[in-house]
C-alpha cells in the first residue's frame, strides 16, 4: 500500500509525517529530492524529508526518468520523488508513505494506480505566517506558494482524502491521518498499528 501526502508549503506536512511514522512504524518513508538549500541542522537529521542535490544533478536524474513525480517552481527550487525507492519498498511487501509536490499526487495514479492520495491543507493566513517565519523564502516565492495553495484546492475531488490542519493543535489532523492509514492497511498491519495507540 502506498500513501502519498500532498499539500501546500507550510501546511505542517513534516510535523504530521514524523508523528505519524512514530505511531505507525510499519510504514516505510521514502524521501524526496530537492534543489533547495538545507535548513540549519537538517542535513544531520536522519529522519529528514529530503536528499539535497544541485540543479545539475536534479536535471540529470529527471532526464534519466528516475523521478516518478517532479515539480519546478518559477522562483527557484525543484522537487522530485525517486521512483526506485518507492518501488523497492513496495516490492518488499511493505506499506510506503511519501510526500509529494503540490498538485502531483493525482498524476501518481498513472504509475501506482492503487495509491491512496491525501491532500493536507490549512487556512491561507496561517500558511503565509508560517512561510514568513521560516525566513528562507523571498516575497516572490511566498506569493507563488500562496497562489499554488489556492489553485490546488480546486483539485481536491481528485484526492481520496482531504485533511485540514488547523494550528496550533495538530492532533485532530494527526488522528485523521492515523484513521486513514488503518482503513487502508491490510488487516495484519492494522492490528500491529493498534498496539502503538
Amino acid at each position: 500500500m502506498l500513501f502519498l501526502l500532498d499539500g501546500p508549503s507550510a501546511t505542517g506536512k513534516t510535523t504530521l509525517l514524523r508523528k505519524l511514522l512514530q505511531t505507525c512504524p510499519e510504514l516505510t518513508f521514502c524521501r524526496r529530492l530537492t534543489t533547495r538549500q538545507p535548513r540549519p541542522g537538517e542535513l544531520d537529521n536522519p529522519t529528514r524529508d529530503y536528499d539535497f542535490v544541485d540543479m545539475a544533478e536534479f536535471r540529470k536524474r529527471q532526464q534519466a526518468g528516475e523521478l516518478a513525480l517532479s515539480r519546478d517552481f518559477e522562483f527557484g527550487m525543484s522537487y522530485g520523488l525517486p521512483r526506485q525507492n518507492v518501488d523497492r519498498a513496495l516490492a518488499q511487501g511493505g506499506s510506503v508513505l511519501a510526500l509529494v509536490d503540490l498538485g502531483t499526487a493525482p498524476r501518481a495514479r498513472e504509475i501506482w494506480p492503487e495509491c491512496t492520495c491525501i491532500l493536507l491543507c490549512a487556512p491561507l493566513v496561517e500558511l503565509e505566517r508560517r512561510l514568513r517565519e521560516r525566513g528562507g523564502h523571498s516575497p516572490e516565492q511566498i506569493a507563488e506558494r500562496l497562489s499554488n495553495a489556492t489553485s490546488v484546492l480546486a483539485t481536491a475531488p481528485e484526492y481520496d482524502y482531504v485533511v485540514v490542519n488547523r494550528p496550533p493543535d495538530c492532533r485532530p489532523a494527526l488522528n485523521l491521518l492515523k484513521w486513514i492509514v488503518r482503513q487502508q492497511l491490510p488487516p495484519d498491519d492494522r492490528s500491529a498499528d493498534a498496539k502503538h495507540e
